[in-house]
């Protein structure tokens, strides 16, 4: 029985890698499709690449130090870090697409969309900062290394809470999620309920619920998603089915509409003939 459940619960955390891992990719690939950022909140990109490379912190730090610290949690497990750091680099993509893109739609006359807002770049100017001397006392013995961990834990928690305020602030603004894509949201979904299901077959397995308290960072962050994932759901099929952005710019940041429209157009007329 034990086995049979180690075996469950593999599968779930790989499925739930592979499924947030690639759910990152059709955003990366409609903003290179499409060449405009016009759908991405650009506080949405900065606290996503905060937030995973906090995680990665966690994560391969908790992996490689709880044998040697009692006070550092041992349920993080190698697919959390398989998946933290990809997630890390993959944002760090993004990241440079919006930079790319807007200014690329400067250059070509466009309306770009507005930048990390400066009360958040304030934020995480400061957060840095403060991890950065946090890290500084761990390593010179004047923080223990589990007090270290937890912190990048719940900081990876609270990033991804914030994170997804602005990008569903900014589709109901625009009254659209054109340019945001929805496989991306599925795949997170996805991720989310294959976490959750990895954790609790541990609690199971252990008849303990030390899998789940033992790593609050994973299980906050599969519920956080989730979340977000449903009200995204809702906004592209329901509330936001089928419309164009509001006030799209022109040049490369209009280009969504204008594509979507020709091509209504181009079945209009082949209708038509």
């Amino acid at each position: 029985m034990v086995d049979a459940l180690s075996l469950v619960a593999a599968v779930c955390g790989w499925i739930y890698t592979g499924a947030w891992a690639v759910s990152g990719y059709p955003q990366v690939i409609l903003v290179f499709r499409t060449g405009s950022v016009e759908g991405v909140s650009f506080d949405w990109a900065a606290l996503n690449l905060t937030g995973f490379a906090a995680y990665a912190f966690y994560t391969c730090g908790s992996l490689l130090l709880s044998s040697k610290h009692p006070d550092i949690p041992s349920h993080v497990e190698w697919n959390d870090c398989v998946f933290a750091v990809h997630g890390a680099a993959l944002c760090a993509l993004v990241a440079a697409q919006c930079l790319y893109y807007r200014r690329a739609g400067i250059a070509s006359g466009g309306h770009p969309p507005p930048t990390v807002r400066p009360g958040v770049a304030v934020c995480l100017i400061a957060s840095w900062m403060a991890f950065a001397a946090a890290l500084v006392a761990a390593a010179t013995g004047h923080l223990p290394w589990g007090a270290l961990l937890g912190g990048a834990a719940g900081a990876k928690v609270v990033a991804s809470f914030l994170k997804y305020i602005p990008q569903a602030v900014h589709n109901m603004r625009r009254q659209s999620t054109d340019g945001w894509s929805v496989g991306s949201v599925l795949g997170d979904t996805t991720g989310g309920v294959f976490s959750l299901a990895q954790q609790a077959t541990r609690c199971v397995q252990l008849g303990s619920w030390a899998p789940l308290v033992g790593n609050v960072a994973k299980l906050g962050l599969a519920a956080v998603s989730l979340f977000f994932d449903a009200l995204f759901l809702v906004q592209h099929f329901w509330w936001y089915a089928g419309r164009s952005p509001m006030g799209g710019g022109a040049g490369g940041y209009g280009r969504l509409a204008a594509d979507e429209a020709r091509f209504e157009l181009a079945d209009v007329d082949h209708e038509s003939d």
